[in-house]
């Protein structure tokens, strides 16, 4: 499992070609040639959906419940849904929301709640669902958290083609809000002993979000050292160096404090080899740009032997 990123060519007539400064698009400023952009946001790991029968009356869901439209026609409240999934103990989650229209209207919201959340209690009310209460954690498209009825800034405000990554770590308790691959900072404590699941909300009429990324991970001893580095990139860069490690951390991205991998190779760029490095790393699956040599393979001298140092390399990233 790696991050995927897709190349996108606007063209100069496209009145939205990247004009969204909120959009997760990297994109070039070619004012003579087409307009190119990476966006991250397509990435096939999916642990959960949203659930049809915990959904309130005016949402609608399509691309196997992942995407969710609220108000199909005009608003009159405010609409919700809550994933399929709670989330268990001693694991850490990290899942993505795609804003697919423009946000307005009195909220938008993303978070966490319990089984004893409301969802449908403000069905005829505009009001901001998450978070008017103790059973629920939200996040506003106005940048302002809210738990327990009251709220504060927190964070820069999002809208269309926003994606909106959450981290939650059910082993410390902690809640954490990205936007477009960059923390926020930690957002709520304490939330240890809660059976959570992920909840969204909105008054906008047709407003739409899809949930394109949804992973977990045990708590163990190699996510908790990874926890302790997260904010050193160029550490992470070398220990990508290692087989097994390197896909691990890789895969990882999101709790190296937004890092993604192309980040990791930008620094192992910085690393000067004391050896001659190899062409390419032997497991292409782990290593996409092929900027990160294997180890084993660098004094491959024939067919032969760089099959014997392939193989190895790939039983080093099974074990490891």
């Amino acid at each position: 499992m790696e991050l995927m990123n897709r190349r996108i060519v606007y063209s100069k007539q496209d009145p939205d070609y990247c004009t969204q400064a909120d959009a997760f698009c990297s994109c070039n400023n070619n004012r003579n040639g087409p307009v190119v952009c990476d966006c991250g946001e397509d990435i096939e790991v999916h642990e959960w959906a949203w659930d049809e029968q915990l959904a309130t009356a005016t949402t609608l869901l399509s691309n196997d419940n992942r995407e969710v439209q609220f108000h199909p026609g005009y608003s009159s409240g405010t609409a919700a849904i809550r994933g399929d999934s709670p989330f268990q103990q001693g694991h850490i989650y990290y899942w993505e929301i795609k804003m697919l229209t423009s946000l307005y209207g009195t909220d938008v919201m993303v978070g966490v709640g319990t089984k004893k959340a409301q969802l449908d209690k403000s069905a005829y009310q505009f009001c901001s669902l998450l978070g008017s209460d103790k059973e629920s954690w939200g996040f506003s498209y106005k940048g302002k958290l809210q738990h327990n009825g009251k709220s504060e800034w927190y964070g820069p405000p999002f809208g269309k083609g926003s994606i909106i990554g959450i981290y939650l770590d059910m082993w410390k308790g902690t809640l954490e809000f990205f936007l477009n691959r960059r923390p926020l900072g930690v957002a709520f404590t304490s939330l240890q002993g809660q059976k959570l699941y992920p909840m969204v909300c909105s008054t906008a009429a047709q407003s739409a979000m899809r949930v394109t990324y949804a992973v977990s991970h045990p708590v163990d001893l190699k996510l908790l050292s990874l926890q302790a580095l997260r904010n050193d990139a160029h550490i992470l860069a070398q220990l990508a160096l290692v087989p097994g490690l390197r896909r691990f951390i890789t895969s990882t991205w999101w709790i190296g404090s937004g890092h993604r991998p192309h980040d990791y190779y930008d620094e192992v760029r910085l690393i000067k080899p004391t050896r001659k490095r190899a062409p390419e790393c032997c497991d292409a699956a782990a290593d996409p740009s092929g900027l990160i040599p294997c180890v084993h393979q660098q004094y491959a001298a024939d067919d032969n032997a760089s099959r014997r140092f392939r193989r190895l390399c790939l039983i080093c990233d099974i074990i490891l």
